[in-house]
C-alpha cells in the first residue's frame, strides 16, 4: 500500500466512526438526540490516538463536534455547554494518550497480543 494512501486510512477511519455515529443517533432518536450523545464518540477518539496517531484522534473530535453543531439544533447556551465539555474532555483524552505515547509508556501486557 502507498504510503499517502496508509497515511489517510486513520483520518478515513474516523470520519466513517463520525458519520456512522451521526446517522445511528438520527434514526434512534428520530431528530430528538439526547443532549450529550458526542461522548459515544470519545472511546474512539482514545482508540484512534492510541493505536494510530493523535491526529487521527484530534479528527475525530472535530467531526464529532461538528456533527452534533449539524444534529443538535436550535443552540442553547446548555447544548453549548456540552460542546465545550466534549471538546475539552476529547482534547484531554488525545493530550494524555500522546503524552503518554511519548514517553514509552505501554499497557499492563507489556503490548502482546
Amino acid at each position: 500500500m502507498d504510503s499517502r494512501v496508509r497515511s489517510a486510512v486513520p483520518f478515513a477511519l474516523a470520519y466513517a466512526i463520525a458519520v456512522l455515529v451521526a446517522v445511528v443517533a438520527w434514526r434512534e432518536f428520530a431528530r430528538n438526540p439526547p443532549p450529550r450523545f458526542g461522548d459515544l464518540l470519545l472511546p474512539g477518539i482514545a482508540l484512534l490516538a492510541t493505536k494510530r496517531t493523535w491526529k487521527a484522534g484530534a479528527c475525530l473530535l472535530v467531526a464529532s463536534v461538528a456533527m452534533m453543531l449539524v444534529v443538535i439544533a436550535p443552540l442553547t447556551p446548555r447544548k453549548l455547554l456540552g460542546f465545550g465539555i466534549l471538546t475539552a474532555t476529547g482534547s484531554m483524552i488525545v493530550w494524555v494518550v500522546e503524552l503518554a505515547k511519548r514517553r514509552g509508556m505501554s499497557p499492563p501486557d507489556g503490548g502482546k497480543p
